[in-house]
């Protein structure tokens, strides 16, 4: 999510730097392995099934694209009230 909501662009054609890339890489692997290690036993933590990881994929991929939507309905409509502004 970080990745879609910090830029006003295109995600994929506005690149984050090698430092957030990489922070948000790892820490994503590894919220993904903790249920799979001791570490996710010791916390109660259950193994998820490969439906499970299937569908929370599924969801999440359509949220991180209702955000891309959203965010360029809510630019262009506020983009345009910005120039009207510039306008006066």
């Amino acid at each position: 999510m970080l990745l879609v909501i910090r830029t006003r662009g295109n995600p994929l054609r506005s690149l984050p730097s090698a430092a957030v890339l990489t922070s948000v890489l790892n820490c994503a692997l590894i919220g993904f392995a903790i249920p799979f290690t001791g570490l996710g036993a010791m916390l109660g933590f259950v193994t998820p099934s490969a439906t499970m990881i299937a569908f929370t994929l599924g969801v999440t991929t359509l949220y991180l694209l209702a955000a891309e939507v959203t965010k360029r309905v809510i630019g262009s409509a506020v983009g345009g009230a910005n120039q009207a502004m510039l306008l006066r």
